[in-house]
């Protein structure tokens, strides 16, 4: 009703607007007209009070206005009034208005249909151009996976098996069914090469089960194409971060040794901390180079700055003093070749990325502080080196944006969770947001960089799945600054590589089976079946005359206790003696795919 201005409308009887609904005006005027009809008042209802031709005498009790006979009420008359001569007697301001609402009606529907008709539109050209991106994407993605990282075949299943049954299982899978169940059994990794070199997943019809590729997956249990889908995520988050030095999948965590500005400005100090990270066993020693008129404006160099960690009267003053000149960057970089630890450097402006650039280092590091600086993003993405992106002080929508915008101009980069303070409290940590970024970007490793005390909350992260971690050093936590509060001193941070690396082996291939080193203990302490009463020679074993022990010697595994029975036994076996496969028909087993 609000499309309608029905307390605008003319009054039924006088043509002048009113206040009152005109519906319920018009309503009452024709209660009383009609009334009025009933009274031999006339047809007041007609202009000049004449009988509508329809109304003459008719014969049946109405003549002239006068009602012969018995009457129920306004109806009877009232129903003998056509419609046309009802509107016909309508007030001229009311018909003008019914014909305005009606106009007004039509003009709204218009608008409605072409409102309707460009939202449509606009929709069709937003899905065109969505469409468009995640197929350039997923061209991108073709590209990066097409040629499988050279490891792979290097692994040891590879030399176990060899690449000798790909092809004849690929073409005919049906074929050869306990063979590539005994491939999937050994080394899920080769089946999932079966299933992109020859195969041609993408093609696999799942709707038609006739197809050898689902009797194959039925047979085995698995699902290649999800398989596959896998495998090429963990490959594609996989690339050189430094020379000979690869991250992600399954390669070592990489470890920076955050030297920042604790070395006081001093470039010996800076060296010695260099040594301290390479001696730890860290990967990379890192600094951060700023071009202080390009990183401040003039009024944030002037201020004064009295703080206990003051190396100036003014923090433009301040920065000088812990800033290193170019010359004594490459200074700095020749002794870590030396040394034999990588180096590199946060640019924290897009001038010190330009000299970094100039100097050749293996890759850029973004410092929270320029996450959500995107022509920064930009241009440093342009540059074609790797980058670790640290996510201090963003949101997730922020770091969806940051992963665009580089990902559209380099592949081979990292994000690192990160809370900016210093020291940080551990509630604060929020470690959980690694497993966040690594289920919101599959494609790329995910990282940590730190600044809690203590290295315990460090070494969780590389549990959860850290590929790069950082963490500020120092030579004393005592020292003027304030990141050396937060920093490792010497001990600590070879006791974080040490627990990173035993935290590795720990995590294990995720593949459970026994192990070699659970031999003895299984030797020892397996339980195997028995016999729980005495089994005459030609006796069906049923589930009651079986039992579980520690044997001697080991009969057939606990597990295989249901597979027994049913099975013929070829001699006497005597009660708690082992059942072994010497004395059951068709003991052989059954290969598990």
């Amino acid at each position: 009703m609000d499309d309608f201005d029905l307390l605008n409308a003319p009054a039924a009887g006088n043509g002048v607007g009113s206040e009152e609904d005109p519906a319920a005006a018009f309503l009452a005027q024709q209660e009383s007209e009609i009334a009025g009809i009933e009274n031999d008042e006339g047809f007041s209802i007609l202009d000049g009070g004449e009988v509508p031709p329809s109304l003459g005498d008719s014969g049946d009790g109405v003549i002239n206005g006068d009602i012969h006979g018995e009457s129920n009420g306004p109806s009877d008359a009232y129903a003998a009034i056509s419609t046309a001569d009802r509107l016909q007697a309508e007030p001229e301001s009311l018909r003008k208005w019914r014909e305005e609402q009606r106009e007004r009606l039509e003009v709204l529907d218009a608008n409605s249909r072409k409102q309707e008709s460009e939202w449509k539109e606009k929709a069709k050209l937003e899905l065109e151009e969505w469409h468009a991106r995640q197929n350039e994407q997923l061209e991108k993605t073709k590209t990066n996976n097409r040629v499988l990282d050279e490891d792979f075949y290097k692994q040891p299943f590879s030399e176990l098996i060899g690449y000798v049954y790909v092809a004849p299982l690929a073409s005919s899978p049906h074929s050869h069914p306990f063979c590539f169940c005994l491939l999937h059994a050994i080394s899920p990794s080769l089946v999932r090469i079966l299933a992109a070199e020859e195969a041609m997943i993408s093609d696999l019809d799942e709707n038609n089960p006739g197809t050898e590729w689902e009797r194959v997956a039925r047979l085995c249990d698995f699902n290649p194409k999800s398989i596959f889908a896998g495998f090429s995520r963990t490959m594609a988050s996989v690339f050189e971060l430094c020379p000979g030095r690869k991250i992600g999948g399954e390669h070592p965590c990489f470890i920076i040794a955050e030297i920042g500005q604790n070395h006081q400005g001093d470039i010996e100090t800076a060296k010695k901390m260099i040594q301290v990270a390479k001696d730890a066993g860290a990967d990379c020693a890192k600094f951060q180079k700023s071009e202080l008129e390009h990183k401040f404006n003039k009024r944030a160099l002037e201020r004064p700055y009295n703080s206990k960690n003051s190396w100036g009267k003014t923090y433009g003053e301040h920065k000088r003093h812990l800033e290193f000149s170019h010359e004594q960057y490459r200074e700095l970089q020749r002794f870590a070749a030396d040394v034999g630890i990588f180096f590199t450097a946060s640019g924290m402006d897009e001038m010190a990325v330009e000299f970094l650039h100039e100097i050749n280092v293996p890759f850029f590091k973004v410092g929270s502080g320029d996450t959500n600086n995107f022509p920064y993003l930009e241009k440093t993405a342009k540059k074609g080196r790797p980058m670790v992106v640290s996510s201090g002080m963003q949101s997730m929508e922020t770091m969806r944006r940051v992963y665009r915008t580089v990902k559209e101009h380099n592949p081979n980069f990292a994000i690192l969770q990160c809370t900016s303070a210093y020291p940080l409290e551990p509630e604060d940590v929020n470690l959980r947001v690694i497993t966040e970024y690594q289920k919101e970007f599959p494609d790329i490793p995910i990282g940590y960089s730190g600044h809690e005390s203590g290295i315990s909350i460090s070494v969780a992260a590389v549990a959860l799945g850290a590929k790069v971690l950082e963490r500020h050093i120092t030579l004393d936590k005592t020292w003027k600054g304030s990141d050396h509060e937060a920093s490792l001193e010497p001990s600590e941070l070879a006791e974080l590589v040490r627990s990173v690396r035993l935290v590795e082996k720990a995590l294990g291939s995720g593949i459970k089976q026994m192990l070699a080193s659970e031999k003895a203990c299984h030797d020892k302490l397996g339980k195997s079946v028995v016999a729980k009463v005495r089994i005459p020679k030609g006796s069906v074993l049923t589930l009651d005359m079986l039992a579980v022990k520690v044997a001697e010697p080991m009969g057939f595994p606990a597990e295989d206790i249901f597979q027994l029975v049913g099975k013929k036994v070829k001699e006497d076996i005597e009660e708690d003696e082992s059942i072994t496969s010497e004395l059951v028909d068709n003991h052989g087993k059954k290969a598990k795919c």
